[in-house]
């Protein structure tokens, strides 16, 4: 019995049930929604994945449920924000779980700044890493993935547009650079 003298109840799934695209997201750092069958009369291990712009991987055993239950998936996985929601249907209860990685920082450029911007995703909670070189920041930018959030500060050209492109290839969600006219390419100021 809980403290409280409620009730709690435990979802044990079956890891051969889910798709192995679910298992690779999460290894990837990618947001990610499984959703599985809780109660109702096809309750059991069938489990169906959903990313956000990939679909879905698997089947709960019928189309339109696999339907709704995607656009649910796919709607939580948009808010960005991990999130559990119930749909009833012909199958019985879908439980369907969004998963969203935390942000994993990288912070190409270095000193003081980059060391505070670290420490304040630290303190979110959030992993970070500073490169001060290409090499060192496409790395960086393979490891956060979709989770990434990057901030450009180091005001060299031929790392700042490399490492933007960078994280714009490996999908990172957030994209951030420090300014300085000497390195505008289009400053009528």
């Amino acid at each position: 019995g809980l403290a409280c003298g409620g009730t709690a109840h435990a979802l044990v799934q079956v890891a051969d049930e889910v798709p192995r695209e679910f298992w690779t997201a999460l290894v990837e750092q990618r947001p990610v929604a499984l959703a599985t069958v809780i109660e109702g009369p096809a309750a059991g291990p069938r489990a169906l994945a959903v990313a956000a712009d990939e679909g879905g991987w698997g089947s709960l055993g019928d189309l339109l449920t696999d339907e709704a239950v995607t656009a649910t998936a796919a709607a939580l996985l948009a808010d960005g924000i991990a999130a559990i929601r119930r749909v009833e249907s012909e199958l019985g209860t879908v439980l369907v779980e969004a998963m969203i990685p935390p942000p994993r920082l990288v912070v190409v450029g270095s000193g003081t700044l980059a060391d505070a911007l670290v420490f304040q995703g630290a303190v979110l909670g959030w992993q970070g890493r500073i490169a001060a070189e290409f090499e060192t920041a496409d790395t960086a930018l393979a490891w956060a993935g979709q989770s990434g959030a990057v901030v450009v500060l180091s005001h060299v050209p031929s790392l700042d547009a490399p490492a933007l492109a960078a994280a714009i290839g490996h999908g990172a969600f957030y994209l951030g650079a420090l300014d300085r006219k000497s390195t505008r390419l289009n400053s009528s100021h």
